[in-house]
């Protein structure tokens, strides 16, 4: 596990998992192999140019309130599920693509066997009028 500030940062592990806490950066690259990826982003991250692979494992993303980026999404054999309030711009099988925000940064997260999940770092309080703004689940084959 890292609490990192950094501009570019590149993990791959043949056999096992990544997990990344409170990660500040412009270039973010995650790779396993055969084992799960978790990351959780400390700030909003303009022009970010992210991506997080696992080649049999599960993708866990976690962003603040204030993430602008726009993000691909693929899950080979297990879910999509995006908790948290953003614009959908594509989705067609095991592939989604949307944006939060105006989507400045990019964010491309691959799952080859297991779930993509996109969540917020920490519950912010629920406003009135949370359940109209679009939340996306799309289920494996």
């Amino acid at each position: 596990m890292i609490d990192a500030a950094v501009d570019v940062l590149s993990a791959d592990t043949g056999s096992g998992s990544v997990e990344i806490q409170d990660l500040s950066g412009q270039e973010i690259a995650l790779d396993s192999g055969s084992g799960s990826v978790r990351m959780s982003l400390l700030r909003e991250l303009a022009a970010l140019d992210r991506r997080s692979t696992a080649g049999s494992g599960g993708v866990t993303l976690s962003v603040p309130e204030n993430l602008d980026a726009s993000f691909e999404c693929e899950a080979g054999s297990g879910g999509i599920d995006i908790l948290v309030p953003h614009e959908l711009t594509e989705r067609s099988g095991d592939h989604v693509s949307g944006r939060f925000g105006s989507g400045r940064g990019t964010s491309i997260i691959e799952s080859g066997s297991g779930g993509v999940t996109i969540v917020r770092e920490a519950p912010a309080p629920r406003e009135e009028g949370l359940d109209r703004q679009v939340m996306t689940t799309l289920s494996g084959a």
